[in-house]
C-alpha cells in the first residue's frame, strides 16, 4: 500500500510538475500573446493612420487627377491651337526662306553687276580723264586762237572805224567846200562885199589843230555850236555866211539847226 501511495504521490508530483510546466508555458504564451496583441494594436493603429493618410492621399490624387483631366482637355485645345499656329509659322518660315534665297540670288546678281559697272566705270574714268586733258588742251588752243582773232578783229575794227571817220570827215569837208564854193559864187554874182574866209597863215598866228579846223575855210578854228545836235564844225565867219544863205541844216548830221551859239573860248582870228 505504501508503494502504491508512493507511486501515486510520485505520479501526482509528476502531474503537478507537468501542470506547473504547462501553466508556465501558458503564462508565457499569454504574455507573448499580450505583447503580440499590443504590438498588433499598435500596428493596427498605425495601419489605420496609414489607411486614413492613404485615403486622403487618394482623395487628393483623385482631385488632382480630375483637375489634370480637365486641364488636359484644355491643354488639348491649346495644343491644337498651338499646332495650328506652329504650322502657320512654319509656312511663314518656308515663305521667308524662299524670299531669303531670292534675295541672296538677287544680291549675287547685283554684286556681279556692280563689279561689271565698276570695271566699266574705271574704263570710262580713264576715257574721261583723257578727254578732259584733250579738252583742256583744245580749250587752251581755242583760247589762244580766240585771243588772236579778237585782237585782230579789234585792230581791224579800229582800222575800219578810223577809216570810216576819216571818210566821213572827208565827205563832210567836201560837202562844206561845195557849199562854200556855191555861196562864194552867189556872192560874186550878187556883187556883195561879204567877208572872205582867210587863208591859213603860218606867220604871227598859232597854227590851228586839224581836228579844230573849220570844215569850210580850213583855216579858222571851229567856234559855233549848233543846237540841238551840238555839233561844232564852223568858224564865226563861215557860220555867218551859212546862216545868211538860209541854210538851216547842220553840215555834219543834216539835222535842223534851231540855235547857233558862239563858244566863249573860241578865237575869231
Amino acid at each position: 500500500m505504501e508503494e502504491n501511495t508512493m507511486k501515486r504521490l510520485s505520479e501526482m508530483e509528476i502531474a503537478v510538475k507537468n501542470a506547473t510546466s504547462q501553466f508556465e508555458k501558458a503564462n508565457n504564451t499569454a504574455r507573448r500573446l499580450e505583447v503580440e496583441q499590443s504590438s498588433l494594436k499598435k500596428e493596427m493603429e498605425a495601419a489605420k493612420m496609414r489607411a486614413a493618410e492613404s485615403a486622403e492621399s487618394y482623395r487628393e490624387a483623385k482631385e488632382r487627377g480630375q483637375k489634370s483631366f480637365k486641364d488636359s482637355q484644355s491643354w488639348e485645345g491649346q495644343k491644337a491651337m498651338l499646332q495650328e499656329e506652329l504650322k502657320v509659322q512654319r509656312d511663314k518660315v518656308t515663305v521667308m526662306q524662299k524670299e531669303v534665297n531670292k534675295a541672296k540670288n538677287r544680291q549675287n546678281q547685283i554684286e556681279v553687276t556692280l563689279k561689271q559697272e565698276k570695271t566699266a566705270k574705271g574704263k570710262l574714268t580713264a576715257q574721261a580723264c583723257a578727254i578732259k586733258k584733250e579738252r583742256k588742251k583744245l580749250e587752251a588752243l581755242g583760247k589762244a586762237e580766240e585771243e588772236r582773232i579778237k585782237a585782230k578783229a579789234e585792230a581791224d575794227m579800229k582800222y575800219y572805224i578810223d577809216n570810216i571817220k576819216r571818210l566821213e570827215r572827208d565827205i563832210t569837208e567836201l560837202k562844206l567846200k561845195s557849199e562854200y564854193s556855191r555861196i562864194m559864187a552867189l556872192k560874186k554874182g550878187g556883187g556883195g562885199n561879204e567877208p572872205k574866209p582867210r587863208k591859213r597863215e603860218n606867220h604871227g598866228v598859232a597854227k590851228v589843230k586839224r581836228e579844230r579846223e573849220c570844215v569850210m575855210c580850213l583855216s579858222e578854228e571851229m567856234s559855233v555850236i549848233f543846237l540841238p545836235c551840238a555839233h561844232q564844225v564852223l568858224c564865226f565867219t563861215c557860220n555867218q555866211l551859212h546862216e545868211k544863205e538860209g541854210m538851216k541844216d547842220c553840215p555834219s548830221c543834216r539835222g535842223t539847226i534851231q540855235r547857233r551859239i558862239q563858244a566863249r573860248f573860241a578865237r575869231t582870228g
